[in-house]
């Protein structure tokens, strides 16, 4: 679709954007629904979809033909997670058309911060303002590099950067903390839980994770203050105990970076556990594709880990689980892997796209009518100028960008 298409809707806002109207016609569109894009006239009345015209119409968008979909979802990424980071990588977020999305380490001394910035765009992050490990677990190691010029020590990191529990009175002890993110969500760290012997070696310090046996009373006392609890897991061990504890999300699947020395049935989930995940209606957010940063120099053992994740994610598909794309990086977005996962071809594109744009934003905000073009439902919406439905990758052909009928990025017409 030519760039110049866009012109006449860009005046129709520009003209109108200082008066915040509240009747909008979209016209020329074609809307996703339920694996097909269907031509339809909708309406946003005061931020809502309607099919019904309003008695006065405020403007207009043409939509030149485009696909529109909802949203995006990033389902696990820390690049908004701190002041600085919502402040300076936002605009990334919206220019791509994902509106929605889960932070999951971030700290309770910055949260209310982080929000404040984060309410001055057009995004809607869920932010795990609770990150909650072991005095010797992830992420201590990796904070105490970024601050190793600075003289940092583990009691500096320990109940900032993350919260601290070791033992069950911690639970209780620590809840303040925990609190005071005033988050929805929490995440939970789980690294090879089941092997004690890591604790005190020098080896697994600063990278080890919560007890196994504190799991499932943490997870009790979280949810049953409202909270939900999302698991960092590494191995097959750490799934099957999360699964047992009743968290409402697993934030990785296994495999995606094999220990040295373990053996790859490690990371194998069991036909069991799949079958307990789904029937508790367990989500699980994918971060495959951060694979490809861990081994972008052996390419052979990069293949093994691939035939390991399309074995798990296929058994988890076939299983009904819930699947969310994430990335857990810095460098790409959601789409990328969207199209990681579209290599596997496991999963229909209807079944892609749905992961991205229904059902990640409706498992982050449960409460909201998002993730469809429904009558009464949010007026969110992204256009792409080519069916995601042919090739997922055309989600980066992003031309339109609209929350709660304003417009939020447009291309820029010639």
């Amino acid at each position: 679709m030519k760039l110049f298409l866009w012109a006449f809707a860009l005046l129709g806002f520009c003209a109108t954007a200082t008066a915040q109207e509240s009747a909008v016609r979209m016209i020329n569109g074609l809307w996703y629904h339920d694996g097909a894009f269907v031509s339809q006239t909708w309406y946003s009345d005061n931020g809502m979809l309607t099919t019904i015209a309003p008695e006065v119409i405020d403007s207009e968008i043409d939509l030149k033909g485009g696909f529109v979909i909802p949203p995006l979802a990033e389902g696990h990424n820390h690049n908004l997670q701190n002041p600085w980071l919502a402040t300076n990588f936002s605009k990334d977020y919206e220019r791509a058309g994902i509106l929605y999305g889960l932070m999951l380490c971030g700290s309770h001394y910055n949260a209310e911060e982080t929000r404040a910035i984060l309410d001055q765009t057009s995004l809607d992050i869920q932010l795990a303002g609770a990150c909650i490990s072991s005095s010797d677990g992830h992420p201590l190691r990796m904070a105490l590099q970024s601050f190793a010029d600075e003289g940092v020590t583990a009691s500096d990191i320990h109940d900032r950067d993350y919260v601290v529990i070791d033992s069950l009175s911690d639970i209780d002890a620590k809840w303040p903390l925990i609190q005071a993110s005033s988050s929805e969500f929490v995440k939970i760290i789980l690294v090879h839980a089941n092997r004690e012997e890591r604790r005190g070696n020098t080896e697994f310090h600063g990278v080890n994770g919560l007890r196994a046996e504190l799991v499932k009373p943490l997870t009790e006392a979280l949810q049953s203050r409202g909270l939900r609890v999302v698991a960092h897991v590494e191995s097959q061990a750490d799934f099957a105990t999360a699964v047992a504890a009743g968290v409402d999300m697993i934030a990785h699947l296994p495999g995606y970076r094999w220990e040295r020395g373990y053996e790859p049935s490690e990371y194998r989930l069991s036909d069991e556990t799949i079958k307990e995940a789904a029937a508790m209606n367990i989500a699980v957010i994918t971060t495959v594709s951060v694979s490809e940063l861990v081994y972008q120099n052996n390419p052979d053992q990069l293949a093994q880990v691939k035939a390991l994740q399309k074995d798990n994610l296929g058994r988890l598909h076939a299983a009904g689980v819930a699947i969310i794309p994430g990335t857990d990086r810095f460098d790409v977005n959601v789409v990328y892997e969207l199209e990681y996962l579209q290599a596997f071809e496991i999963f229909t594109p209807q079944q892609l796209l749905d992961s991205a744009v229904k059902t990640g934003p409706q498992r982050l905000f449960s409460d909201r009518k998002i993730g469809q073009f429904q009558e009464g439902y949010e007026s969110n919406f992204v256009v792409v100028s080519e069916n995601p439905l042919e090739d997922i990758a055309h989600l980066n052909g992003i031309e339109l960008v609209v929350k709660q009928g304003h417009v939020v990025f447009s291309i820029e017409p010639n």
